[in-house]
């Protein structure tokens, strides 16, 4: 971690971020799938109601 996560949040901060990171890298493929699922169901959306112009 940073010298300044460590400076301004203390211990608590840097176990936190620490269990988050290890989380995303844990499930990043699944993270990847959701983001995209919604980015493809955006674009889909907008085309269908372009279609309905």
């Amino acid at each position: 971690m940073s010298e300044t996560t460590t400076t301004v949040g203390g211990q608590r901060a840097t176990s936190f971020l620490d269990s988050v990171r290890q989380f995303m890298v844990a499930n990043s493929t699944v993270i990847t799938v959701i983001v995209l699922l919604l980015l493809g169901a955006s674009v889909l959306g907008d085309g269908l109601s372009g279609l309905g112009r």
